[in-house]
């Protein structure tokens, strides 16, 4: 093995030409994401489509985790690995997540005021009454 890499190396050609997941979303659309190595899906669609027999919810962070949570309380109550009153707590826990979602995102700050508040005052737009005096 050369101890010096080649100059033509390129480790970000090599990272955009690996191997695409193969799952076809709803849409028709394509994953896209990079597959794990010697399989055909990324982790996430490998996980979906090969359960490990665990069932255990994502943590809820954004619309794509908690869809996959609904998904794995109905492979647990279509299993019959958990009883149906258990699968309505997960299903309302999930619920309440996504309500509390949809609020974070409404609190967020728009990127502009996130990144005026983060700007040094010497390089602000001086306010509306400030401009008039002048």
């Amino acid at each position: 093995m050369d101890p010096m890499p080649s100059l033509n190396h390129n480790p970000m050609q090599e990272a955009h030409e690996a191997p695409r997941c193969q799952h076809i979303r709803m849409n028709g659309r394509r994953c896209g994401s990079p597959a794990l190595r010697g399989e055909n899906y990324c982790y996430f669609h490998d996980s979906v489509e090969n359960p490990s027999g665990s069932y255990s919810l994502p943590f809820p962070e954004d619309a794509t985790s908690l869809q996959y949570g609904v998904m794995m309380v109905i492979r647990m109550l279509i299993s019959g690995h958990v009883e149906i009153k258990r699968c309505w707590a997960l299903l309302y826990s999930l619920q309440i997540a996504s309500a509390n979602l949809r609020t974070f995102a409404a609190e967020r700050p728009s990127a502009k005021s996130f990144l005026r508040e983060r700007q040094p005052a010497s390089f602000r737009k001086p306010a509306v009454e400030e401009r008039r005096r002048f």
